[in-house]
């Protein structure tokens, strides 16, 4: 996944949401349909992006047995001690990525669904749009699912767009923005890798994008 596909995905996610939020009324089914589907689509290039990580870390790899297609390249990679390059590459980015990767998992691995919300004003002219994984609760019920999304006073929460937009946006720039990326290639002289990434690199990208 190229991080050009990520910024297409967010653009087009980050327009639907703005010109929604811009007029008056309720949502249509169809844009609410279109909207969840450009929801999707951000959260699958976005965790695809970072997952990359690991196939880089393979060119980088010495010679074992190649790992199997149905191996995850993360368990590959633990199993042929490159667990610390793992660990050193994904400790800035996990503490704001691992929600979304779990919450991607819960829709992927299940029959849970991307649903919206919106708050209109008391006069209709505008709106905060939001989004929220449905699934069936341990009663049976279907409605928000309380892992990501908790009660509170006796109500469900959600996600906004307008906070979580900024937060992925972020959350790309900061894994971007540091200086170096060290990729160690346990060969014969235990060579090290620095790849240099230059914030002009990065604005480059964003705007390119």
């Amino acid at each position: 996944m190229h991080l050009q596909d990520v910024f297409g995905a967010f653009n087009a996610l980050s327009f639907a949401v703005g010109n929604l939020q811009a007029t008056s009324g309720k949502c249509s089914d169809e844009e609410a349909e279109n909207l969840q589907s450009l929801t999707l689509n951000f959260l699958f290039s976005l965790i695809n992006y970072f997952e990359s990580g690991y196939e880089i870390f393979l060119c980088f790899c010495g010679q074992h047995t190649k790992p199997a297609k149905d191996k995850p390249l993360y368990q590959w990679l633990n199993s042929n001690e490159y667990q610390s390059e793992i660990s050193e590459y994904f400790s800035n980015i996990d503490p704001l990525l691992k929600h979304y990767r779990n919450f991607f998992n819960a829709l992927k691995h299940s029959s849970n669904r991307i649903m919206n919300f919106q708050f209109l004003k008391p006069d209709g002219t505008q709106k905060v749009m939001g989004f929220y994984l449905e699934g069936v609760n341990d009663k049976g019920v279907i409605g928000p699912v309380v892992e990501f999304h908790p009660m509170h006073d006796d109500m469900f929460t959600a996600w906004s767009y307008n906070f979580h937009l900024f937060r992925t946006y972020f959350l790309i720039y900061q894994d971007l923005r540091t200086p170096k990326i060290h990729l160690i290639h346990k060969g014969i002289d235990n060579l090290r890798c620095v790849i240099w990434i230059t914030e002009t690199e990065i604005m480059d990208c964003v705007i390119r994008a």
